[in-house]
């Protein structure tokens, strides 16, 4: 009778082990499949990014200057150009940043943190804010026709309220400060302090 309740145990355990077998095999390639969506999802974002790169003109940091500041001179060639790169560089790496944190590999805070230190920069001025509210159009009117939206409201609200602590042309002031800031590194001064060129002049003028 004891030898029957063990062989009876025994069979019970060997059961429960293949059918923990078997789920720790399901687990492991549900697993494997998500990494291989992950991977599909993360080279079709870089392929996007760097097929429109490879559009953008060679002089195109001139094309974005004339954007944020004098956008009426803009030649279609150029708006389609900055087009390009404010969605490419900047609208759809922050998708791609939301998309990683929906799966659990990024945390919440990354990507609200990245859209928040690279809104004010990308769209902060007035090409950059009208074309930012017609990506929301687009985005209302595939809603209108029963089309999921290019991006989630999460982070259409994310870079709008970036945006709304930022000066109409922030973007301008912040080019201003790096420019002021690349002239006092190269003139190895801060500007309240004068040169010495200027002090030596000053003197010889008093003499």
């Amino acid at each position: 009778m004891i030898r029957k309740d063990w062989n009876n145990w025994l069979q019970i355990s060997s059961t429960l082990a293949v059918l923990a077998g078997v789920v720790l095999v399901i687990a492991q390639l549900r697993q494997n499949a998500e990494l291989i969506e992950l991977q599909i999802l993360k080279q079709e974002s870089e392929s996007y990014i760097q097929n429109f790169a490879e559009i953008l003109p060679e002089n195109f940091t001139q094309v974005w200057l004339k954007a944020i500041d004098d956008p009426q001179s803009l030649s279609r060639d150029e708006i389609f150009a900055v087009d390009i790169y404010l969605y490419a560089r900047s609208v759809a790496r922050w998708r791609a940043m939301y998309d990683l944190a929906e799966r659990g590999l990024l945390e919440d805070s990354e990507w609200r943190q990245r859209v928040a230190e690279d809104a004010p920069s990308a769209l902060a001025y007035p090409f950059g804010r009208a074309w930012w509210e017609g990506i929301k159009e687009w985005g209302a009117t595939l809603r209108g026709e029963h089309i999921e939206a290019p991006l989630p409201d999460e982070l259409v609200d994310a870079i709008d309220r970036a945006l709304a602590q930022e000066p109409l042309n922030g973007t301008a002031e912040w080019i201003d400060e790096l420019e002021k800031q690349a002239n006092i590194d190269r003139a190895g001064t801060s500007p309240s302090e004068p040169s010495v060129g200027i002090a030596k002049d000053s003197e010889s003028t008093e003499n």
